[in-house]
């Protein structure tokens, strides 16, 4: 990962592999015999971010992705914004209790 991205890497981990068979539809083959995607997801960390010079690379700061988790001027706004209100919202449709079953009636 150093080499594709000229970056000097501290701490890198692999966070998941993705593997499912048709899942690069519709240009996955599919059936007996057919090949698999399989894509790797890695975090990695770096000392310094001056080093970009590799094509394609692109310095961008842990807490642009994950903005919930920057506590340095408080508590996020986002989370009381978007973050709360989602997660309530769906907890209410979870317990919204089934809507009963629709019967028709047909005549001859």
């Amino acid at each position: 990962m150093a080499e594709q991205t000229t970056f000097p890497l501290g701490y890198v981990e692999q966070l998941y592999t993705f593997g499912d068979a048709g899942r690069e539809s519709p240009r996955a083959e599919m059936g007996v015999g057919a090949r698999r995607v399989v894509s790797v997801g890695y975090l990695a960390l770096t000392h310094d971010p001056s080093a970009v010079a590799g094509p394609g690379s692109a310095w961008t700061p842990v807490l642009e992705f994950f903005p919930w988790e920057d506590w340095r001027r408080g508590r996020p706004d986002m989370i009381d914004q978007r973050i709360a209100p989602a997660l309530a919202a769906w907890v209410a449709e979870a317990e919204r209790p089934p809507a009963p079953p629709v019967s028709t009636v047909c005549s001859p």
